[in-house]
């Protein structure tokens, strides 16, 4: 699929918005979209991102008849299909840009100094300080329960130890989906080690040759990935380096997940629990067969 001919001045911008009208008529769903990306390396993002979304369309729509035409004149574009998918499911499908990572992580036995450096810091905010030391004491192995309405401050925290150096330099905290707990939401911090790659991470979704939704043996949704040759290896070599300890599975920056490795595994085949429910899991499957999105999504109206 080629974008349109234009011209462009110097400073001619490309955004992708989703303005997402779920019309009356039942599964059909009506789109209007308008690309916006600098220029001019943003062209080849922008056709990417285009191509990507027709295929995440494709695998949910109920019919062939999809509809992706241009309005005169303009970045935008009408979508239109049908879909027996709700409306959330398709509002993650065409915002999310999929990008999935594996990371090695920080037990946080290792961080046995921070308690004292959160009780001698006088600098630290009280509140702020003993919501992230009662964590350190209640969490499991790599991550920090932390309350939702002091989850932001408790990660500025846990970043201004790491310039201080009171935790490893190679240490990256990421948030855990949302949870509840006696009434009250909260998130985990994970504590994920920063590899020796350029990134960071020690796999990624480039290294997914296939993705499945599915019921696993205790009849909750799954999505079972198969990696390609180079995830193969590396996948192995990771977990038999960490036999004791926990991977971290983070899609978008959030840990889906973070089990604990009993020993290595061969084959190239992952399971990743985690997903609400099947349609979720369904979802995800797809986001990762077809490669995550360049340009970022937003739905302005629907």
């Amino acid at each position: 699929m080629k974008l349109p001919a234009f011209t462009f001045t110097a400073a001619a911008v490309l955004m992708l918005f989703f303005i997402g009208c779920i019309s009356p008529k039942g599964d059909v769903m009506h789109f209007e979209i308008e690309m916006e990306v600098v220029e001019p390396d943003g062209i080849d993002d922008a056709l990417q991102t285009i191509d990507v979304l027709m295929k995440r369309i494709e695998n949910i729509a109920t019919s062939k008849k999809i509809i992706f035409e241009r309005q005169p004149d303009s970045y935008r574009y009408n979508v239109e299909f049908s879909t027996t998918s709700s409306p959330e499911a398709v509002r993650q499908l065409l915002t999310t840009p999929g990008n999935l990572t594996i990371w090695e992580t920080y037990d946080i036995s290792e961080f046995q100094h921070l308690p004292g450096y959160l009780l001698e810091d006088h600098s630290i905010d009280t509140e702020v300080g003993s919501a992230l030391l009662y964590g350190y004491t209640q969490g499991n192995p790599c991550s920090f329960p932390i309350p939702e309405a002091l989850a932001e401050e408790c990660y500025e925290l846990l970043q201004l130890l790491w310039v201080k150096g009171y935790i490893p330099r190679n240490s990256v905290p990421a948030f855990g989906e949302l949870a509840e707990n006696n009434g009250e939401e909260y998130r985990n911090i994970y504590m994920l080690k920063s590899s020796h790659r350029e990134n960071g991470y020690v796999l990624s979704g480039a290294n997914v040759k296939k993705a499945k939704a599915m019921y696993g043996h205790t009849n909750n949704p799954e999505i079972l990935l198969e990696l390609d040759e180079e995830g193969k290896l590396i996948f192995s070599r990771v977990t038999y380096d960490n036999i004791g300890r926990q991977l971290a599975f983070v899609l978008d920056d959030v840990v889906l997940m973070a089990p604990m490795v009993q020993s290595g595994i061969d084959g190239g085949k992952v399971t990743v629990t985690g997903p609400k429910d099947m349609e979720e899991a369904a979802m995800v499957a797809i986001m990762l067969n077809h490669g995550m999105l360049r340009v970022p999504v937003n739905i302005v109206t629907q």
